[in-house]
């Protein structure tokens, strides 16, 4: 994911680089701007990045001075440690606004809504560039080792007594320091579903669904020679029927 950061704090650009980071490890930081000035330069002699963070006030002015004379083609998340600007942003290509100090969770937040975004501006024939913003291997613990799982390899993840776990298709079970709402923004939704509160599942796991009580669904997920039943949610039934067969 190329990225263009228009931030004048030296702090706040080097944590939302670090998130971002720690978001997508493959990120592509093109520069990190800090002025109206230097943010026109910039955009008069490079192709457009996938997605553009900026902060609205910049050492010598406003970032609405760079759109109002630039036609940016691609996202914008908006970040500001003000909230009068909410109604402004949308004006322009934003998809998100977000309040300062950026946490994690609202920066998956709003590179879930990316992924969406680009997943239906791509042609159906050429997905790869969409796949790479997916996470493609997960580091997993058993006991003080740690194991690198292709996501190929991955089952189900499952959230247990406040913890996540990784189940890989041959039986393994793996502690993760992702919660499943991170999980739901790194893992490709072609192949990834949460069915509920607790589980995201593979569509290769699925070995059988069945009917369930009040209008649910009940899945049989197989990991190595054992299985595990879990209930699709009420909410979220329809939508799994229409993802299991896409």
């Amino acid at each position: 994911m190329k990225t263009l950061i228009f931030e004048d704090e030296p702090l706040a650009a080097e944590r939302l680089q670090l998130l971002l980071k720690q978001c997508y490890p493959n990120v592509e930081i093109l520069s990190v701007i800090s002025s109206v000035e230097l943010g026109h330069i910039w955009l008069e002699n490079n192709v457009s990045p996938n997605v553009i963070f900026m902060d609205i006030h910049l050492s010598d002015g406003s970032a609405f001075e760079i759109l109002d004379k630039h036609s940016i083609q691609c996202p914008i998340v908006f970040t500001t440690a003000y909230d009068q600007y909410s109604l402004d942003v949308f004006e322009h290509l934003s998809i998100d606004y977000l309040l300062k100090p950026i946490t994690k969770q609202n920066l998956l937040r709003a590179i879930k809504k990316l992924n969406i975004l680009q997943q239906y501006q791509l042609p159906a024939n050429n997905n790869s560039h969409y796949n790479n913003h997916y996470r493609t291997k997960f580091w997993g613990k058993i006991g003080t080792k740690l194991y690198l799982i292709n996501i190929d390899d991955i089952a189900f993840f499952k959230s247990e007594n406040k913890s996540v776990y990784l189940y890989t298709k041959q039986g393994q079970k793996l502690l993760m320091d992702y919660n499943l709402d991170e999980l739901e923004t790194l893992t490709n939704p072609n192949s990834f579903f949460r069915i509920n509160r607790s589980h995201i599942v593979h569509c290769n796991s699925i070995e059988f669904i069945k009917p369930f009580i009040h209008q649910r669904y009940k899945t049989v997920l197989k990991y190595g020679q054992q299985t595990e039943e879990a209930v699709v949610s009420r909410e979220r039934a329809n939508k799994f029927k229409n993802w299991a067969v896409a």
